[in-house]
């Protein structure tokens, strides 16, 4: 079991998960910060859609980085999974190439083939004769 300080490390090396942390940071907990102003449950008729809104947004920009995969219904569907992406990325490419390289051997084998066609054509005497004859 890793201990806070590890993961916090773990944290730190990855640029990029650290990057999503800090923008979802920077723009969630400012938005829960102002909206708590904004809402009073012992008033619930100045309590506006908006405001609530908003108010799930900052806690879903603020939990972001913790989630795995973030799907709304079929439209978009992203997922974290880096490091199993790019190793399904390079079994495609490799794949791709073998079949481009499997193409272009036969297609050069195909070029390479000659057509020999032998046209057999009489001597000049048999020719003259034809000639005379027509």
């Amino acid at each position: 079991m890793k201990n806070a300080w590890d993961i916090i490390r773990d944290i730190l090396d990855n640029k990029s998960t650290f990057a999503l942390i800090m923008i979802s940071w920077v723009m969630g907990l400012p938005l829960i910060w102002r909206l708590h102003f904004y809402l009073d449950f012992q008033q619930p008729e100045k309590i506006h859609l908006n405001h609530l809104v908003f108010f799930f947004l900052g806690i879903g920009l603020v939990l972001l980085p913790f989630l795995k995969t973030v799907k709304i219904s079929n439209w978009i569907e992203i997922s974290r999974e880096v490091k199993e992406t790019k190793a399904e990325m390079k079994d495609f490419k490799s794949e791709i190439r073998q079949t481009v390289s499997m193409l272009s051997n036969t297609v050069n084998t195909s070029l390479k083939q000659q057509v020999n066609l032998t046209v057999n054509l009489p001597n000049s005497e048999k020719a003259m004769k034809g000639e005379t004859e027509l």
